[in-house]
């Protein structure tokens, strides 16, 4: 399945958690800018909403973007000043693409 470039009509920005220490030597976590993509943002379906009452992790969002490898549901999700958690990542295609399935939070 090709990746059609008009439909990725959304910017989603990619964040990596970083952890450093500070000057008391406890652990600071963070995030750094993994990268700025684009995407296309998918409406959740019926099938959608049931799957995730019954696993009970909501889903709020989905999101179609290109293949990266670099891409874990240790990674977050910002859109529109929202932080998204990644709770599940489906490969789209052979290497075509990822669906990033999203919670708030």
């Amino acid at each position: 399945m090709m990746m059609k470039a008009g439909k990725l009509d959304r910017t989603i920005t990619l964040l990596r958690a970083t952890g450093t220490q500070d000057e008391f030597g406890q652990e600071v976590v963070g995030t750094t800018t993994l990268a700025s993509v684009a995407a296309e943002k998918l409406n959740l379906t019926l099938k959608d909403v049931q799957r995730a009452q019954l696993n009970t992790t909501p889903i709020d969002a989905k999101f179609r973007i290109r293949w990266r490898s670099d891409v874990t549901i240790k990674n977050r999700v910002q859109h529109e000043g929202v932080t998204y958690v990644i709770v599940a990542i489906d490969e789209v295609g052979r290497r075509s693409g990822l669906l990033l399935t999203l919670r708030a939070g």
